[in-house]
């Protein structure tokens, strides 16, 4: 699901006042878990994606979040 939006969703902003875009790298903490709320065995990991993104040329900003809401469905399956 992360390489999912990483490709086709994960865009930040740049140039003047944000107008363009430029495909970047997700920034992402994942956190597992062994069992489910009743303590049932259930491993799984849940992840934030941190709404800063790497750029070619290693510099960083801000996620476009439009491509995450037309992307979310998809990325689910």
């Amino acid at each position: 699901a992360l390489a999912y939006l990483e490709q086709e969703a994960a865009r930040s902003r740049t140039g003047k006042a944000g107008r363009s875009q430029k495909k970047a790298q997700l920034v992402v903490a994942g956190f597992h878990h062994a069992t489910s709320r009743a303590q049932d065995p259930q491993p799984h990991t849940h992840c934030v994606v941190v709404n800063a993104a790497v750029r070619d040329g290693g510099t960083t900003g801000a996620l476009v979040s439009r491509g995450f809401y037309e992307h979310k469905m998809a990325a689910g399956a």
